[in-house]
């Protein structure tokens, strides 16, 4: 069953029976990273009704010094669809965040929020298609070849590489599936996955899409590709894997943490 966090008036009891029609067991617990706000009520009725003239809101500060207090309920499903049509009658949207006890739980947010994606440089296969061009395109005007022996040993290796990578990036893409998660990285991130090939490593289709560049240099024995390998490998690491981790860090805490801490990055 999902968890809510509620900093709000649905620690209320006479909200919870309105809303939910039932009163809610709860138990404290805080909100690290965010700060306490409040957002004007802008209809007149609204303020009559309640009495108030601001709702309470928080706000993302990345200090994890800085916590909200709080009750985390247990709910339904269904439950969670009625707040949420509350909840977004006043303009709030509902983001999944770690607690201070290590749980993860939905909490609402008016307005603007961070964005709850990393911040990247880019697409990660765009990233290895550039490479790859400035590679091509250097090795047009200046090939550099590496390999002198026999061309059928290094086209043995590079389709080996080939069918590696195939291997390693359908697992990869198959395990996020199974968890219902996806590969773009310009999408929230709703659960850790951490079986099948992720158990091996924390980022296996990165670790493709190098192979692969490895795999075309060997295949087709030009030095540049290689320069383009090292190229991609900075590109990942410091431009999209860095960045991920962060989120992922933020997002989930300890959870995410646990799962570093015994699972490689790369290999």
């Amino acid at each position: 069953m999902p968890l809510l966090f509620s900093y709000g008036t649905l620690q209320q009891e006479n909200v919870q029976l309105s809303t939910l029609g039932r009163r809610l067991n709860g138990q404290r617990d805080e909100l690290p990273g965010f700060e306490q706000s409040s957002v004007r009520i802008e209809d007149p009725q609204i303020v009559a009704a309640s009495g108030k003239t601001h709702h309470a809101n928080v706000k993302f500060n990345g200090n994890e010094s800085s916590c909200v207090s709080g009750m985390v309920f247990e709910i339904t499903d269904a439950e969670l669809a009625r707040v949420d049509e509350y909840e977004v009658a006043f303009n709030y949207e509902r983001l999944s965040a770690p607690l201070a006890s290590g749980r993860q739980a939905w909490v609402y947010v008016h307005g603007h929020r961070r964005k709850d994606r990393p911040a990247i440089i880019a697409p990660p296969p765009l990233l290895t298609v550039v490479c790859f061009a400035a590679g091509f395109i250097a090795a047009h005007f200046k090939p550099i070849p590496i390999f002198h022996g026999a061309p059928w040993v290094r086209i043995t290796l590079s389709v080996a590489l080939v069918l590696l990578v195939a291997f390693i990036i359908f697992s990869g893409r198959q395990e996020l599936v199974k968890h219902h998660e996806h590969p773009n990285p310009y999408r929230p991130t709703e659960t850790i996955v951490d079986s099948g090939i992720y158990r091996f490593t924390r980022n296996p289709l990165y670790i493709g899409m190098l192979l692969f560049v490895l795999a075309v240099g060997i295949g087709a024995n030009e030095a540049w590709l290689f320069v383009s390998l090292v190229a991609l490998f900075l590109l990942l690491h410091f431009g999209v894997v860095k960045a991920e981790e962060k989120y992922l860090s933020e997002k989930f805490g300890s959870r995410y943490e646990q799962y570093r801490s015994s699972v490689r990055r790369w290999i």
